[in-house]
C-alpha cells in the first residue's frame, strides 16, 4: 500500500517518492487567532501530558540502570570504526 504522507517544504508538496504535487490549498491567511484561547488549550493539554510523562518516568526507574549499563557496554566495545555519522559536514 502506498504512503499517503506528504512533505511540504519551501512551498512545494512532495509525496513519499519525491514527486512534486500542486498544493490542494494555497495562500492561506489566518487573520483572527485567539491567542489567549490557544494558550489555555495548550496549558490544559500539558497538564495531561506531564501527568502521563511522570507516570512513564516513574515506571521506568527500575529498568534505567540496566539500560544505561547496556548502553555503556555497547559503546565500550571496539568495532574498528567510528560509530558517529558525520551529518553536519
Amino acid at each position: 500500500m502506498a504512503s499517503n504522507k506528504l512533505l511540504i517544504r519551501d512551498g512545494q508538496v512532495y509525496d513519499h517518492e519525491g514527486d512534486v504535487h500542486k498544493p490542494a490549498i494555497a495562500d492561506i491567511l489566518i487573520e483572527d487567532l485567539d491567542e489567549d484561547a490557544l494558550r489555555r488549550e495548550v496549558a490544559d493539554l500539558m497538564r495531561h501530558f506531564i501527568s502521563d510523562y511522570d507516570r512513564v518516568v516513574e515506571s521506568r526507574k527500575r529498568a534505567l540502570p540496566h539500560m544505561l549499563e547496556a548502553h555503556r557496554r555497547v559503546w565500550q566495545a571496539d568495532i574498528g570504526m567510528n560509530r558517529f555519522i558525520g551529518r553536519t559536514r
